[in-house]
């Protein structure tokens, strides 16, 4: 009984350690393509959270739009 529980939460660690990786790379991608955007007009810095493609992704369809 006890292995069952061990062999659960050390399933339930590796479950754990992948979504943070997962989170860790999404957020990278997100950072660096903030950082190496190009300013083209005055108003980029407000518009690169509406730009980015990962803000698209969770935004809808209404965002992704345009």
């Amino acid at each position: 009984m006890l292995a069952i529980a061990i062999r659960i939460l050390e399933a339930m660690f590796v479950v754990g350690i992948l979504g943070s990786a997962v989170v860790v790379i999404l957020t990278s991608i997100e950072d660096f393509y903030t950082l190496f955007k190009k300013d083209s007009s005055p108003q980029a810095t407000n518009s690169i959270q509406a730009d980015s493609p990962l803000s698209q992704l969770s935004a809808g369809p209404e965002v992704a739009r345009r």
